[in-house]
């Protein structure tokens, strides 16, 4: 219903893809650095879920009605690994 035909959406049917594509992201550089490396050893998915939260804008660990657990970062999420 706008002139572009875009619109803003926002809640868990939105966090969810974006914050899976971002896991994605990173799984495929590290899986391609590890190729070149085979000594760089698999993410695990409490590594990830740490990161996740130390590159969050707005976290502190609860949930807010303005931004839920806080904002992802999807750079400083690969920065935090080195991509």
């Amino acid at each position: 219903g706008t002139a572009s035909d875009a619109g803003s959406m926002s809640g868990t049917s939105m966090a969810a893809p974006h914050v899976t594509g971002a896991i994605a992201l990173l799984l495929s550089a590290r899986e391609k650095q590890s190729r070149r490396d085979p000594r760089i050893a698999q993410l695990t998915a409490a590594q990830i879920r740490a990161a996740l939260g130390q590159t969050s804008q707005n976290f502190n660990g609860r949930s807010t009605k303005a931004v839920g657990y806080g904002v992802l970062d999807v750079r400083a999420l690969l920065a935090r690994f080195g991509f």
